[in-house]
């Protein structure tokens, strides 16, 4: 993991240090509750702003996870606005994804 993704990672990872008062746990709960982005839309996140315009197979290669979970992430990602879907080339299938 490189360090533009680890830094990435470590500030999506926790939503709120163990010293924090309780409205800051709270907070976070309230956020994972409601839906609003899950862990695995900001690490897929993180990792498409270190590796623009990849593939979901390609960002596995950089991201704890796998290239089906990264695929099942990327159209939600996209829906609330946080990426781009490029078009593919040459006939090919394949799918790149630049953050926005």
């Amino acid at each position: 993991m490189n360090d533009c993704l680890r830094q990435l990672v470590m500030d999506y990872a926790q939503q709120y240090r163990n010293a924090d008062p309780g409205s800051s746990k709270i907070a976070a709960e309230t956020l994972k509750a409601s839906g609003g982005m899950s862990r695995h839309c900001m690490y897929i996140l993180a990792t498409l702003k270190c590796y623009n315009g990849s593939t979901s197979k390609e960002l596995a290669e950089h991201c704890i996870l796998d290239r089906y979970q990264i695929a099942r992430r990327l159209p939600e990602l996209e829906a609330n606005g946080y990426i781009e879907r490029g078009i593919p080339k040459d006939g090919s299938r394949e799918v790149r994804w630049w953050v926005k």
